[in-house]
């Protein structure tokens, strides 16, 4: 029994399969059912071994009169029927007809036992009900449809991207769209409706191949389905042994018609898990998901928290919703005067830097093919599309074709052709907020989806923006900038507040909560702001043209979308948007900045007031009684011109130093909600004491993470699949803490969860193969098992690294290295313990990466004893250095490391060399003997000219490579002289009676990873190499009873 709502629409099925023979205590049970849980319409389906009327609903074998006698069980059902006033929905359609749905061979009769039984109320919304034919089984399927008036299902047509698997069908397109393009391709005809049309031409010979290859498919059932219609009839009205033979005979061909499809369906399914079960695939992501409550909206609640159901009531509120979102101010518009000047007041408040001419021109051509071409190859082939329902896998099938009159298209937008609408419109996709109600329409966030062929051309706009936007938007904003990464907030967030408590300095750590950001941005604040940004005007025009006039409609289930204009916002899902949204903030953030009424926390004379990821901004203010009231007014002036919105009662501020009279007073005026515990900053909790951040965030990880582990222990996943799941779900959450929380980690409580691991990877049994070969990377033999505290210290060192990054590109870099003085991390660290100044830095962070860093920098070689870049300044084995103003004129050239006084060429550079590069006085000549006489020491003689390890050159590059916590991890695991050479390697040799080489088990390790594509023949193939180990008490007990 199933209780629930269809479209607001309350109803009660039952799924019945009724005893054989007489057995009233069933109906007794299912009447009380009826009579106590069901609720709203009632409808019964199934099997129920007996009929409503004898007379019509059976037939015997031989009988021709139509009336055989009935059986107890008929009484037992037309009773209940009776009782709860149940009408028969097949009979209610065909009150005289005789059909039937069930052929007993042995006594070669026919009867009417599967029913649909409804209530009363039900019957309006019945307009069919019907017979099929009986094929499969003996019994025939009942066919009944449930008309909800409420609910009108939409439909949208979308590529089947099917039809694009047979190279056939491509050529047979390939050439339809050639042909088009060839007769239509005119000057008479503008490149717009040349490329909108071609969407209609092609969707319509989309659609008539769907149609032919389904007709070629279902030819020859529907004959044999006629066939045995027609039979069946015959038979029914007098039942011959020749007719149901003949019968017989057309299922025997129908089951095989069927069975060739159920084949290949199983076939499918079969290559599928063959290839991607047990991989890191979205497979195994979907089994491991713990899905615990629908994402689908049945409901939406209006202003006064009264919930409806109904689906058209339903698209209702989420539209009038959207759509006041998307139209906030209706009353500013780019034409308006005071507008304009209450926007030129705000910008003139907020200094901005202006775009170079290189990147004005960068911005100012149109789009080229190679740049088309770039970012169709670089789409997801199986993203959802747009209203147009093309994918990017029908452009990236047909790129070469498409992409000269696509490239046309885009140049006429550039030169000023006005944007059709069908281009500028999306559908409204809503996903709920985590643990949030979603039938309150606040708590979705809307997605749109977006036509290709715009998100092309989107890309093609934020790849330019992206490959300068780091330079002209400041290091406070990370969110969405190249090279930049959320954990420099949270990072620079625990230093300051460590910073904030030491030095008892009266302050505020504020967390601002925006509503709806994106969406509420308006776009003559946007267009104004990037004119004084510097942009080129064809840029801004091409950008009007984006924004002017789209259309948008929300999706609900059960019903057709109204679709409303749209007059703000940037619609997420459009490449452009992260973007124009960093652009848009940057004002406010320069204004806090640059405000002489708002402070900050003040290090080394630079002074940090806020932070953000796109639109999580974070403050820290001192003095917060002058501070905040001033902050007030500048959002209130930002949100007036821009849209922007803050949300006082869910911004959260944490105190420093301040009286609980002071935090009522400023809570009391501005709205925020106080803490002094703890407050939550992307996804990581933040505490007024550095001690607290790991009970509150790994502990709740750790458990969390257990809890996962026990979950999926029991899931059907092999050995390696289990390896998997550890790679592509526990890692990824445990790496961002890493990274984020710059504190340092305990390694028993590490080892305690990667024991937990270890269990679940071999499923709570024994241990069969070393844990060194667990954890070993795969290219050495190993499984590549990932070990967590490994892990922890490549993310560490990943974060040393970034100190080497040019000065002031990174924000926590350059606090940190002002905390550290007199001395600088990136010089500091290469120095050897004994060469090493008295350490005067407190900060927490900076400790925790220098503790990890003399644990490994030996340990893995990451470089020798004496580094090439090892500093002569602040260097206790150069006492003159520890004096550093004298040698001024060294560092103003960048000689800084003992490296740099060495040439490419390996010769000691002299006085007169360094004389043609800078400004040397008299007296430098002697400071340059005493770095000679330090340098001609043998040990750092040898240091100047030896070659730089990995680790080492990737420190002086000053960049940061993409995947580096990955590729130090692979350094420390191949490093690691602890993880031993397996002994399964020595047997081998031992068995075959041969030394084999490295390079040799190196293709073996090479050729198991390629041997399948398939996991399973994979782990296979891993387990005849390196044997499983069996206890002997265990192998003598398998083998008892065995000769």
């Amino acid at each position: 029994m199933l209780v629930g709502q269809i479209a607001s629409t309350t109803l009660t099925l039952f799924n019945i399969y009724a005893p054989n023979g007489y057995d009233p205590d069933f109906w007794t049970e299912i009447s009380s059912l009826l009579t106590t849980k069901a609720d709203g319409r009632v409808i019964f389906g199934g099997d129920f071994n007996a009929v409503p009327q004898p007379s019509l609903d059976r037939k015997a074998s031989g009988d021709s009169s139509g009336t055989p006698s009935g059986y107890p069980q008929d009484a037992s059902l037309e009773s209940f029927m009776l009782d709860h006033s149940l009408v028969d929905a097949w009979r209610l359609h065909h009150p005289g007809d005789r059909d039937f749905t069930f052929f007993s061979n042995p006594h070669h009769s026919y009867s009417r036992i599967d029913l649909f039984l409804v209530s009363l109320s039900t019957m309006p919304l019945i307009p069919t009900s019907s017979i099929g034919d009986i094929t499969w089984s003996d019994h025939a399927p009942i066919f009944m449809t449930l008309s909800i008036p409420s609910y009108t299902p939409a439909w949208s047509w979308r590529l089947n991207s099917s039809l694009l698997h047979k190279p056939e069908h491509i050529l047979e397109l390939q050439q339809q769209l050639r042909d088009y393009f060839l007769e239509n391709d005119s000057p008479t005809l503008s490149p717009t409706t040349l490329w909108l049309a071609h969407k209609t031409v092609i969707r319509g010979h989309l659609i008539q191949l769907g149609s032919r290859l389904k007709k070629q498919k279902l030819a020859s059932l529907v004959s044999l389905t006629k066939d045995l219609s027609k039979w069946e009839t015959l038979n029914k009205l007098s039942p011959s042994d020749v007719l149901t033979a003949q019968i017989k005979t057309i299922r025997t061909a129908i089951r095989q018609l069927l069975g060739e499809d159920a084949a290949r369906s199983l076939a499918w399914s079969k290559r599928t898990y063959f290839e991607f079960a047990n991989k890191s695939h979205t497979l195994l992501a979907s089994k491991l998901r713990n899905q615990t409550r629908s994402k689908h909206i049945t409901g939406a609640r209006d202003g006064e928290g009264v919930l409806h159901t109904s689906p058209a009531t339903v698209n209702k509120l989420f539209t009038s919703y959207f759509q006041t979102l998307y139209n906030h101010s209706p009353t500013h518009v780019s034409d308006s005067i005071p507008l304009g000047q209450s926007i030129d007041r705000f910008l003139s408040s907020a200094p901005l830097p202006r775009l170079s001419p290189a990147q004005r021109q960068a911005l100012r051509h149109p789009p080229s093919e190679e740049e088309i071409a770039e970012v169709i190859k670089a789409f997801k082939p199986h993203k959802a599309p747009g209203p147009d329902g093309f994918s990017a896998f029908y452009y990236k099938t047909f790129a070469q074709t498409l992409s000269p009159h696509l490239h046309k298209f885009y140049l006429s937008l550039w030169e000023g052709a006005p944007a059709p609408a069908d281009f500028l419109r999306s559908d409204i996709i809503l996903i709920p907020k985590e643990g949030k109600d979603p039938s309150y329409p606040q708590n979705n966030r809307p997605i749109s989806l977006l036509n290709v062929d715009y998100k092309i051309f989107t890309k093609i706009l934020a790849n330019r923006l992206n490959s300068f936007l780091a330079s002209i938007i400041h290091p406070d904003q990370v969110g969405f900038i190249p090279g930049r990464h959320a954990f420099a907030n949270t990072r620079r967030a625990v230093v300051l507040m460590e910073r904030m408590t030491d030095t008892q300095l009266p302050s505020l750590l504020i967390s601002l909560d925006a509503e709806k950001a994106f969406d509420r941005l308006e776009w003559p604040f946007l267009f104004r702001l990037l004119t004084t940004w510097g942009f080129p005007m064809s840029f801004i025009s091409i950008l009007r043209s984006l924004y002017d006039s789209p259309t948008s409609a929300v999706i609900t289930p059960g019903t057709v979308p109204t679709s409303f204009s749209v007059g703000n916002g940037t619609r997420q899902g459009c490449p452009l948007s992260p973007l124009l949204f960093a652009l848009s903030l940057e004002p406010l953030l320069s204004a806090i900045r640059h405000s002489p009424h708002i402070t900050g926390v003040t290090v080394g004379g630079e002074e940090y007031k806020v932070s953000a990821y796109a639109d999580d901004v974070l403050l820290t203010l001192s003095h917060p009684s002058a501070s905040i009231p001033h902050l007030l007014s500048l959002l209130r002036d930002f949100s007036a011109v821009s849209g922007y919105k803050v949300n006082l009662e869910k911004s959260v501020a944490m105190p420093f130093s301040l009286s609980d009279s002071i935090c009522q007073e400023i809570e009391r005026s501005s709205g925020f909600r106080f803490t002094r515990s703890s407050l939550k900053y992307l996804g990581v909790w933040l505490t007024p004491d550095v001690n607290g951040l790991h009970s509150l965030n790994y502990e709740a990880m750790f458990k969390l993470l257990g809890e996962d582990l026990e979950r999926w222990g029991r899931e059907g996943v092999s050995w390696i699949g289990r390896i998997n799941c550890i790679k592509m779900n526990l890692l990824p959450r445990l790496l961002y803490l890493f990274q984020a929380l710059p504190i340092w980690v305990c390694p028993r409580s590490l080892r305690q969860l990667q024991s937990q691991i270890e269990g679940f990877v071999w499923a709570g049994g024994r241990r069969r193969v070393s844990k060194y070969v667990l954890y070993r990377p795969k290219e050495r033999g190993g499984l590549g098992l990932p070990h967590l505290y490994k892990y922890f210290q490549a993310a560490q060192v990943a974060q040393f690294v970034m100190f080497h990054l040019p000065q002031h590109s990174q924000r926590w870099a350059d606090l940190e290295s002002d905390l550290f003085a007199p001395d600088l991390p990136q010089f500091y660290f290469w120095l050897p313990k004994e060469f090493r100044p008295l350490l005067r830095s407190t900060c927490t962070a900076t400790l925790t990466s220098l503790r990890v860093w003399d644990s490994v920098r030996d340990k893995f070689h990451l470089c020798s004893c004496y580094s090439p870049l090892m500093p002569y300044l602040r260097n206790r084995a150069f006492i003159p250095g520890l004096s550093p103003s004298a040698f001024t004129a060294f560092e103003n050239i960048d000689l800084q490391r003992i490296k740099h006084f060495r040439s490419s060429g390996g010769d000691w550079f002299s006085f007169s060399d360094l004389q043609s590069k800078g400004d040397f006085r008299t007296f430098d000549h002697f400071r340059f003997l005493q770095i000679r006489d330090f340098l001609s020491q043998h040990n750092i003689s040898r240091a100047a000219s030896q070659k730089l390890t990995f680790f080492e050159s990737l420190c002086e590059s000053g960049r940061a490579p993409k995947a580096l916590i990955s590729t130090l991890y692979n350094h420390f695991s191949c490093e690691d002289v602890s993880w031993l050479t397996p002994g399964f390697i020595a047997r081998w040799e031992a068995d075959i009676g041969e030394e084999l080489e490295g390079e040799e088990w190196q293709d073996m390790w090479e050729n198991i990873a390629k041997v399948s594509i398939c996991v399973t023949l994979k782990e296979q193939a891993y387990k005849t190499v390196v044997p499983m180990v069996c206890h002997p008490g265990l192998a003598l007990a398998s083998a008892a009873g065995y000769p």
